[in-house]
């Protein structure tokens, strides 16, 4: 079984996977934990914490998976989830964006992604009506 957790920057995603592990003690595969470990903010490396973030999810393991569900990282997920026959459990976390803006004011922004912080509003922008329209 998976539990997927999509939602905008800011929207909760960790904050829920955290609680659900708690609940479940399943392992949590959360993009950003990849960022961190083998992004550096480059386009190159954000392929390469992709990569171990696809591999870290595994058939017939019971896993929480975390991401915000857009862009060319939701479109893989979705291709490589789609052929599963696991109950996968969607959850989709919808909050305005004056509240995700507000969220991530304080936030310690340690993720290496190749977006610089300057940006984030826009992504939080751009992001919100790609999960609205789809």
């Amino acid at each position: 079984m998976k539990f997927i957790i999509f939602g905008n920057i800011g929207s909760g995603k960790t904050s829920l996977a955290l609680k659900i592990k708690q609940l479940t003690k399943w392992k949590v595969v959360a993009i950003d934990d990849f960022r961190r470990q083998f992004g550096d903010g480059s386009k190159e490396n954000e392929l390469v914490a992709r990569k171990y973030f696809f591999n870290s999810i595994i058939p017939g393991i019971n896993q929480i998976i975390e991401c915000t569900g857009v862009g060319k990282v939701g479109k893989e997920l979705y291709m490589q989830l789609r052929s599963s026959n696991e109950t996968i459990v969607l959850i989709i976390l919808k909050v305005t964006n004056t509240i995700s803006k507000k969220r991530i004011e304080n936030r310690k922004w340690d993720i290496p992604f190749p977006h610089p912080l300057e940006e984030v509003n826009s992504l939080i922008d751009k992001n919100e009506t790609i999960i609205n329209s789809g």
